[in-house]
């Protein structure tokens, strides 16, 4: 397997740095092998593309390279409908790529075909309006120059239908990934890194017209507000994603039918990160077997949803706040979760209706440094109606700071 180039480690530090992450590291993943298409396909390289230099790749002088975008765009016009191939090599781009329906943009791997933009534009790759299944975006990256782009989105797809992003690393730019609209989207295997947002999905209205996205072992690092956000999306699927030091793992609003699973959160230290999973809004969610760990604020939070299942989750060393929040649900079962090293409460609900809250382990909760008020293992803010709250083990703190055992209500 081939090593990564230089120029990875290069941009990757030097990013990190210019962004006050004193310990960012490169994310931990193997890089995908380097590779071409089977003919035919149409390749870039004969339209007049033209690298950028090795040593011109800082934001402050990466404009005087040489732009190939009237290059690739011939090639994704003269390749509409079929594969176009961009080779290795880092090109400047400085107007959106558009991608007609049915075509397959493949770059020789994502730490080999680089496309970069220090240019405010809406996204350096744009499919609009595309349908069929055969839409695919594959094994490149987007990302802004040495030092990043604040203005400017990697892959844009925007009111699509059928399209697939595989295999993609988008990094230092203001959104890696954005999808307006969803219609049987697939998101695998991305790497979004560095970014003010990682992926950004949302729908103009919740109905079976916004429908179908998959999120499959996708790895944010150390995007600074949020991770992954969906709004008014329904029939979700996000599994077996990761993250370390993201503001956000995942931000859900007003979403329905949605499954989080197999997702690991772990901490680092940054000083953005806040809370692992936020819904808020939501119909028939399940999450079950993540793992959400040194999270700032709280590690998972529940506000205003009906049909929720949260099981089998673990939740532990929450650094500023409650492990877990169920606020204002309605039908909801919480069963079977270990949260553990809260800094305050454990697990924390309040005004919720048809709750069943049983089988569930908090474990040494109350450990925040300076606590004052009184940190409870399960505490009831506001009265809840029909609820079911028994058969949780809670066992205090045992650090020292004021903790009171079991449930603590109005």
């Amino acid at each position: 397997m081939p090593t990564v180039a230089p120029l990875w480690v290069l941009l990757l530090v030097t990013v990190a740095l210019a962004a006050s992450a004193e310990d960012a590291q490169p994310a931990p993943r193997a890089p995908w092998p380097q590779h071409t298409p089977t003919p035919p396909f149409i390749n870039a390289a004969d339209f007049g593309l033209q690298p950028c230099s090795p040593d011109r790749l800082k934001v402050e002088d990466f404009h005087t390279n040489p732009d190939s975008t009237t290059a690739l765009q011939a090639a994704l016009d003269a390749g509409a409908g079929a594969v176009v191939y961009i080779p290795a090599g880092q090109y400047r781009v400085t107007a959106p790529l558009r991608i007609q329906t049915g075509t397959t943009v493949m770059g020789a791997g994502y730490n080999a075909t680089m496309l970069l933009t220090e240019k405010p534009i809406p996204a350096i790759l744009h499919a609009k309006g595309v349908g069929g299944p055969m839409t695919v975006i594959r094994d490149l990256w987007t990302c802004g120059p040495i030092g990043g782009n604040w203005q400017a989105t990697g892959i844009w797809l925007e009111g699509c239908n059928g399209v697939t992003v595989r295999d993609c690393w988008v990094s230092a730019l203001e959104t890696g990934i954005r999808v307006d609209g969803i219609s049987d989207t697939w998101l695998r295997n991305i790497v979004f890194e560095l970014n003010q947002h990682g992926i950004v999905v949302k729908c103009p209205e919740l109905s079976w017209a916004s429908g179908n996205l998959r999120l499959l072992d996708c790895y944010g690092y150390q995007n600074y507000q949020t991770g992954i956000t969906l709004e008014k999306c329904r029939g979700v699927q996000v599994s077996d994603c990761s993250a370390v030091g993201s503001g956000t793992f995942l931000q859900a609003r007003d979403c329905a039918q949605m499954t989080i699973t197999g997702s690991q959160v772990n901490w680092d230290a940054s000083p953005w990160r806040k809370f692992g999973l936020r819904l808020e809004g939501c119909d028939y969610v399940t999450a079950s077997g993540n793992v959400i760990e040194g999270m700032v604020e709280y590690g998972v939070a529940a506000v205003d949803c009906r049909h929720l299942t949260l099981t089998g989750n673990v939740i532990r060393n929450t650094q500023g706040g409650p492990g877990l929040i169920i606020e204002r649900c309605e039908v909801a079962s919480v069963t079977a979760n270990s949260v553990t090293e809260s800094a305050s409460d454990g697990i924390r609900v309040g005004g919720c209706r048809y709750l069943s809250l049983t089988g569930n382990v908090v474990d040494a909760y109350g450990q925040g440094a300076g606590l004052t008020a009184q940190a409870a293992g399960l505490r009831v803010t506001a009265p809840c109606l029909d609820c079911e709250l028994n058969g949780n083990l809670v066992r205090s703190a045992d650090n020292g700071a004021p903790a009171t055992a079991g449930l603590e209500a109005p």
